[in-house]
């Protein structure tokens, strides 16, 4: 989490090939599974998380 804006990686296997995006937190939805873990949803396409710009430290 950097400030308002979430880091989170789109396109790729299981990590490889994916890219770092920038998002702003409040257009994500939290949810907590029955397990206790928290993900994070959207409506957006993959195509568009995909065509975002790279997000650099």
């Amino acid at each position: 989490l950097h400030g308002s804006q979430v880091v989170i990686d789109v396109g790729g296997f299981l990590g490889i090939g994916a890219k770092p995006v920038a998002v702003t937190a409040s257009q994500l939805d939290f949810m907590r599974d029955e397990d206790g873990d928290v993900h994070a949803v959207t409506n957006w396409t993959k195509d568009k998380l995909k065509a975002m710009p790279e997000h650099r430290d």
